[in-house]
Order: C-alpha cells, then sequence, then structure tokens
C-alpha cells in the first residue's frame, strides 16, 4: 500500500534575532557575524539572558535547515526603529526615547533634558521600513543567503547626536545635562553588513527622514489616544 501526496513548496523562514547575537560578546569591533563568531567570546554579562535565547533560536533555524531541507536564515539587524515603535520611556529604545523626551521638553517648556552616561557611547539605528522593505525584495534569493547575516544602517551617531536630532526634529532647543554616573553600556556597536549588501542590501532612509517620519506617527498616535479618551 502507497501513499500519495502532493508535493509542497520548500519551506522558507526569514528569523530576526535583533542585536543580540551581534552584541552577546564582549567585542566592540565591527564584523562579519558567521557561525563561529558565535559563543567565540564571553558573553555580555549585561545581556546575557536575551542572548542566549536569541542564540539559540539562531541555531535552531541552522539545525532545521540543515537536516530538512529548508530555507531558514537568520537576519541580525542593528538597532531598529520607525514608525509605531514604543515611544513609552520605560520600555522605548533610544531612538524613540530621545523622541519622546524631546516632545515633552517642548510641551512643558524645559529648559534641560537628562542623558544618562556623558553622551559619547555610539550606537548604530536602521530605519524598520529599509528592512522590511529589503526582506520581501528579496526573499526569493534566501536559498543563497549565509546561515547568518548582519544588516545595519553602515554608521552610528553619539548619544548626543541621537538628542540634537530629535531636538531638531520637534523643533525645540534646550540644554542636554549628561550624568556620567549613570550606566552607558559598550562605548560602540556597530555592524560590518557588506556581507548584505552582496545581496542588495542598501538602506536608503536617513536619520533625519526617518526621525521626521517616526515623529509624525507618535503624533498620531498621542493624538488618537487622546481622542480616545
Amino acid at each position: 500500500m502507497r501513499t500519495c501526496s502532493r508535493p509542497r513548496p520548500k519551506p522558507a523562514c526569514v528569523a530576526s534575532c535583533t542585536s543580540a547575537v551581534r552584541a552577546c560578546t564582549r567585542r566592540t569591533t565591527a564584523s562579519r557575524s558567521s557561525r563561529g563568531d558565535v559563543l567565540a567570546a564571553p558573553l555580555e554579562p549585561t545581556n546575557e539572558g536575551y542572548a542566549l535565547a536569541k542564540i539559540t533560536s539562531a541555531r535552531y533555524c541552522e539545525y532545521v535547515s540543515a537536516q530538512l531541507g529548508y530555507d531558514y536564515r537568520v537576519v541580525i539587524p542593528s538597532n531598529l526603529y520607525g514608525p509605531h515603535d514604543d515611544f513609552s520611556l520605560e520600555r522605548a529604545h533610544l531612538v524613540a526615547a530621545t523622541i519622546a523626551k524631546a516632545h515633552r521638553a517642548k510641551e512643558s517648556g524645559a529648559t534641560s533634558i537628562d542623558v544618562w552616561g556623558d553622551g559619547t557611547a555610539r550606537r548604530e539605528f536602521t530605519y524598520v521600513g529599509d528592512l522590511a522593505d529589503w526582506v520581501v525584495e528579496h526573499l526569493d534569493s534566501i536559498g543563497d543567503w549565509p546561515t547568518l547575516m548582519n544588516v545595519g544602517q553602515g554608521d552610528d551617531h553619539s548619544v548626543l547626536d541621537y538628542y540634537r536630532a530629535a531636538l531638531e526634529t520637534v523643533g525645540y532647543e534646550c540644554e542636554l545635562v549628561t550624568d556620567p554616573s549613570k550606566p552607558a553600556g559598550m562605548h560602540q556597536k556597530l555592524m560590518d553588513s557588506s556581507l548584505a549588501a552582496d545581496f542588495g542590501w542598501k538602506p536608503s532612509t536617513s536619520l533625519v527622514e526617518g526621525m521626521r517620519r517616526s515623529y509624525e506617527a507618535y503624533l498620531a498616535s498621542a493624538a488618537q489616544t487622546t481622542e480616545a479618551r
């Protein structure tokens, strides 16, 4: 007795491991991610649990691809930002937090904004729309992608740069007061995304434009919340 079934399309999946896989080690230099890079150095203590969870997910994708012949790939983006971000000061990442704090300062007429650390730490942020568009446009070639691949903006800015850009975005001026006694994390997190460039990755949204779009979405969301009340 034989059973027959229709051939099914080869499953494909893109797993985004955010920046945890890249930033889970103590190295501060930019490098292409490869299988050997993961767990090649001690995990960052402040990020250990999160990093382990992401590394496990990345390994799972690799094992499924190897054992079942699926096209599962792991994209490791830099920090992301854009419309529909979480702008709450309790949970927001850097770009969203700077926009929210700059807006609140403008609304209240505050003369200063507090900044944790000395403001010199550098971070790489990529506009989420650029990443989404690239994944959709190049999904047909996923089988050619490497197991792990960095995808980032390609440049970074200091924390103070982001605050200044946020103030410019909301149209306000005030003093930025740094506090070196507060933790600032690693001094730099910048990836080498040249491997992704070989597969068509070329982010087009500048920080100024991306923050403008993010702020417009923030204002629209705030207006809807007010109307709902």
